[in-house]
């Protein structure tokens, strides 16, 4: 195997992972964060409205 690729493998494997764990958590923070509820309740009852 080219030892660029298993280098360049090796590196996605590991940064990519911490990437992807880093970006969820920041989606979570900001799906959790306080003063976001009143926006992401409303957007909730969008399919209930009789408009």
């Amino acid at each position: 195997m080219d030892p660029t690729y298993k280098a360049v493998a090796e590196f996605a494997q590991t940064w990519g992972l911490a990437y992807f764990v880093v970006v969820f958590a920041l989606v979570v923070i900001y799906a959790l964060w306080p003063s976001r509820q009143k926006q992401f309740d409303e957007a909730a009852r969008i399919p209930l409205r009789e408009d």
